[in-house]
């Protein structure tokens, strides 16, 4: 039910529920897990921290812990952490996409984009049916991440018309449409 919750956009009563469990069980490594989860997006970071490590002191080979402690240290910019979360849940198991695709999204915002698109091409080929949205890599063609071509700057357009040419399923154009008036062009290259 909690699990529900959280998906269907209910986080406060996923926790609530998620709580409940462990007062009845406060070993429950999945209730733990899913808090940590929880809590993340209720940028409760510490308070999630906290679960997702007594998580892990049951089961220190659990990936789905290791990659939502991931996800908390990425939040609260232990970037180096967060890394050594998501490769140790990938060495548990090799065919984790959530942890190939987290991985790859924090080595391209690091600007290692050659690092990056080989672990987001692996998420895709583990779960060639996700949400390409959820995927996200950063064309080489494009500057490093977070910084994109201002509205109608010089060649954002044709970086993003490019980058979708080049590889269609993971330009970061699939992500962030061109910022000028010419979009109707990039629209045909999807």
């Amino acid at each position: 039910l909690a699990c529900v919750l959280k998906d269907s956009g209910n986080p406060k009563q996923a926790e609530r529920f998620l709580k409940d469990a462990l007062k009845i069980n406060p070993s429950f490594e999945f209730a733990l897990t899913n808090l940590g989860a929880v809590l993340n997006e209720l940028e409760k970071f510490d308070e999630g921290e906290q679960y997702l490590r007594k998580a892990l002191s049951l089961n220190s080979s659990s990936p789905m812990a290791l990659n939502n402690l991931g996800n908390i240290l990425s939040n609260k910019k232990n970037k180096k952490e967060a890394e050594l979360c998501y490769r140790k849940a990938i060495e548990i198991k090799s065919d984790f996409s959530l942890a190939y695709n987290n991985l790859g999204s924090l080595l391209s915002k690091q600007g290692n984009l050659i690092e990056a698109e080989k672990f987001t091409e692996k998420a895709i080929n583990y779960n060639p049916k996700a949400n390409i949205n959820d995927i996200c890599i950063y064309s080489p063609i494009s500057p490093t991440p977070p910084v994109f071509p201002p509205p109608g700057a010089p060649g954002s357009l044709t970086n993003t018309v490019q980058a979708v040419t080049i590889n269609p399923v993971k330009a970061v154009a699939k992500n962030n449409p061109p910022r000028t008036e010419e979009k109707p062009i990039f629209k045909k290259f999807l």
